[in-house]
Order: structure tokens, then sequence, then C-alpha cells
């Protein structure tokens, strides 16, 4: 059994929720479309040091907060269900900040196109390097 297609346009889904959310006092260190395992759905994980060893409900408040504008302005957006919140100190979030450390290009997404090494599992395609 293979993987799943994204089948969505990933850099419009994502791009105004992960531009939304510094200002919403949830700072993005990254994001990335992955997919866990074969069969998953995709979803959108943005990398912040905002969860990192607390509790994120607070944070999922905020990104709810930030979402339901965007919708109700007809604007294009992503499902809440679809995005994951996870720390720069796990091992998804480290894979992807280093991912785009050394990018020349910020602000922007880029296509990936590949796995993380971190041993997750995780396959990414497309990858979000934040405006520095």
């Amino acid at each position: 059994m293979g993987y799943n297609t994204l089948v969505i346009d990933p850099p419009t889904a994502g791009r105004r929720l992960v531009a939304e959310l510094p200002a919403a006092g949830v700072p993005v260190a990254a994001a990335f479309w992955g997919q866990r395992d074969e069969g998953d759905s995709w979803n959108l994980y943005v990398v912040t040091p905002a969860v990192d060893g607390v509790d994120a409900r607070p944070t999922y408040r905020v990104l709810d907060q930030v979402l339901r504008p965007l919708a109700e302005a007809g604007q294009e957006t992503i499902d809440g269900m679809a995005v994951r919140l996870i720390g720069t100190d796990t091992p998804a979030g480290r894979d992807a900040t280093a991912a785009v450390a050394g990018l020349p290009a910020r602000g922007r997404w880029l296509h990936y196109g590949g796995h993380f090494r971190s041993g997750t599992g995780m396959r990414v395609e497309f990858l979000y390097a934040p405006a520095a």
C-alpha cells in the first residue's frame, strides 16, 4: 500500500495561517505538510516553541481564533483538525527547524519531497521557512 496523494495546494492552504500565527502570539519556527504513515491523511505541522514542554491546549485555542475569521471572511484556509502544533523539542520539530536553517529563501513554501531523518517515518512534501 502506498502513501496518499496530497491533493490540495499546500502553499496556498497553509500560507495565511502561518503568516497570522506570530501576530496572535504563536511564533513559527517552521511548518510542513507531513504524513506519518501510509494511508494517513496529510496534516499541516506547525513547529512552535509555544508548545515546548507545556500543555498545548491554550495554543490550539489561539489557532482556532486565527482560523475562524479567515474562514468567516471566505478566505481559503484549512480545517483546524488538519493542523498539528508540535514543539521545537520534538524529533520532527528538530528535523524541520534544521531543514529550514540553511535555506536562503525565507517567508515562503518550498517543495521538499522526502522523509525526515529522525526515524519518525514522516513523509514531507512542502516545507515553510519563516521570514527571519
